[in-house]
């Protein structure tokens, strides 16, 4: 099996739904020229808060990793409603990961539906479209209709890493197992890393565009490894191990 690595694959593959993933060592942000009230972490969807959000996310991973909330409500088979809790930040994007499957540009549309901020989903539609046509292109499926058999990819999320950037406003980086098989039966299997930014807004956690500040600081720092969790930079990089019993 082939191993994917960041010159392999282009980052646009790993935005199926560039709502969560990034090629690793590279920083693919969704950075806009001006922050609106979706991407402002003092916008009044937070500002007007009063209780205090639940610090609950471990500074180390327990035995058998951290367990994430699921979702109080369903849209479509995906969950939404999660916790208001740093937890739940992290559990939405554990649930956009999972849910990067196939080469259907309007199944990923979809999903900024359910989980993109209404501000900033035209601005992800744009380039979810580009990144499914590339996908589509370097696995050898047509551009439009059913890929052919055996053409696959799947995401699978196994560790975190979450930093609070205001008041209900988080950057989580997400480490995924990727595979992925080309029309012509090619398996490829990798480790990637993936970061975005999510707002409590409404009632529930929502991925942003991110204030312009944030995506700058954050392309300047880069990305943590994207290696297992038997590598030893899995730990030293910070690599937080999700459950695999989580919802």
């Amino acid at each position: 099996m082939t191993k994917i690595n960041a010159t392999t694959i282009p980052r646009q593959w790993i935005g199926l739904i560039v709502l969560a993933a990034l090629a690793a060592a590279t920083v693919w942000l969704g950075a806009g020229d001006d922050a609106d009230s979706a991407s402002n972490p003092t916008s009044p969807s937070t500002a007007a808060r009063t209780d205090a959000i639940a610090h609950l996310a471990p500074a180390e991973a327990p035995e058998g990793g951290v367990m994430l909330p699921g979702g109080s409500d369903q849209i479509d088979g995906h969950p939404v409603k999660f916790p208001y809790s740093d937890l739940g930040a992290i559990a939405l994007q554990v649930a956009v990961t999972n849910a990067q499957t196939g080469f259907d540009v309007n199944q990923a549309l979809a999903l900024t539906d359910i989980y993109v901020a209404d501000e900033d989903r035209s601005y992800f539609a744009d380039r979810i479209r580009a990144s499914v046509a590339l996908r589509r292109q370097q696995a050898g499926v047509s551009k439009t209709g059913e890929p052919s058999a055996p053409a696959s990819y799947a995401m699978s999320p196994i560790a975190y890493q979450l930093e609070e950037l205001g008041p209900d406003y988080y950057a989580v980086s997400m480490l995924s197992y990727i595979t992925f098989t080309t029309v012509a039966g090619q398996p490829r299997d990798g480790y990637y890393t993936g970061i975005q930014f999510v707002k409590w807004i409404k009632g529930d956690w929502k991925v942003v565009q991110g204030a312009p500040a944030d995506l700058e600081r954050l392309s300047t720092q880069g990305l943590p490894a994207s290696v297992g969790p038997e590598d030893p930079r899995f730990l030293a990089d910070g690599w937080i191990s999700l459950s695999a019993e989580s919802p």
